[in-house]
């Protein structure tokens, strides 16, 4: 099917996988579902296994919109170098990350390009719903609440700085947000810092310097939440505290506080 691309933008959508076949493949069917139409879908894989690998084979051979590379296991950066890699393999004018378990409703794409026809615009988001490891949604938490009652469009400047005040990130994570691919440094990177932990606030920064961000009341995508508190996650919170110092003396450079 050939589309206009002025009228139709071409959306990248980038999937980082890590040895989750099972997640990956509704994460995959979500982003396949949406009714816009003009999308490429990348997979880079970082799994230590050929399980992703031998369950995206069937989408490759039926979808030439799935485009797969594999990694021979993990680039490092606790994902960030893998999730680079997607952005550096996209085509699209757009962008939107989808974690590997986490899951986009049909409407997502369509809904969100519309507000990037603003050029002062820089990011679209909405609200999300949290799931557990069998699908089912579970309450809003402090972040996914919603964060206003209609529609709305926020001062970048404004949005950024309550973003640092309060350390949360209401906007969202990787999964929730649609950007042009021009406007970001790199997936994780503000004022030239790679971040590791806190990717998605580092980019939502960005965006925010440049512009304004769209929040749409209608759910459009799932996060899902996995229990737990293992020695490794206890050591991503330690090095996540000390990127939240770097952002928020980064932010004071930018302007944002």
């Amino acid at each position: 099917m050939d589309l206009d691309n002025e009228k139709y933008p071409l959306v990248s959508i980038l999937i980082s996988s890590y040895n989750r076949p099972d997640f990956i493949q509704i994460a995959l069917n979500s982003a396949l579902q949406q009714t816009y139409k003009n999308i490429e879908i990348i997979i880079c894989d970082d799994s230590t296994n050929d399980e992703v690998k031998k369950m995206i084979q069937p989408y490759l051979e039926k979808y030439k919109s799935v485009k797969y590379y594999n990694n021979g296991g993990p680039l490092g950066n606790y994902g960030a170098k893998n999730s680079n890699k997607c952005l550096s393999l996209a085509s699209g004018e757009y962008i939107n990350y989808l974690n590997d378990d986490d899951i986009f409703y049909p409407k997502k794409v369509e809904l969100m390009v519309e507000y990037l026809k603003d050029k002062d615009i820089m990011l679209v988001t909405s609200h999300r719903n949290l799931i557990d490891s069998k699908g089912r949604v579970l309450p809003d938490n402090e972040v996914t609440v919603t964060i206003t009652n209609k529609n709305s469009v926020y001062d970048g400047k404004e949005i950024g700085a309550r973003m640092l005040r309060t350390r949360r990130n209401f906007i969202g994570e990787p999964t929730a947000v649609l950007f042009r691919k021009k406007d970001i440094e790199g997936y994780g990177v503000f004022m030239g810092r790679q971040y590791q932990c806190i990717p998605d606030m580092a980019m939502w920064l960005t965006l925010l310097q440049k512009g304004n961000c769209a929040y749409i009341v209608d759910t459009l995508c799932a996060i899902r939440k996995h229990g737990g508190r293992s020695i490794f996650n206890q050591k991503l919170r330690k090095i996540g505290l000390a990127e939240m110092k770097h952002l928020l003396e980064d932010g004071r450079k930018a302007g944002f506080i």
